[in-house]
C-alpha cells in the first residue's frame, strides 16, 4: 500500500512539474575498519594529459 502511495505522489509530482531538488540517499556499509572517505575537488577529480 505504501509504495502504491509513493508512486501516486511521483507520479502527481511529475505531471504537475514538481521536482524534488536533493532526494535522500542512503549507503550502507559493513566494513571491519574504519574506511578512508575523502572528497576529491573538479580539478582533482577530472583526467589529466600527463605528457612523461
Amino acid at each position: 500500500m505504501i509504495t502504491e502511495l509513493h508512486f501516486a505522489t511521483d507520479a502527481a509530482f511529475k505531471k504537475a512539474g514538481i521536482e524534488i531538488a536533493y532526494p535522500q540517499r542512503d549507503i550502507h556499509l559493513d566494513a571491519k575498519q574504519p574506511l578512508n572517505v575523502g572528497v576529491l575537488s573538479d580539478q582533482a577529480a577530472a583526467p589529466r594529459d600527463h605528457q612523461n
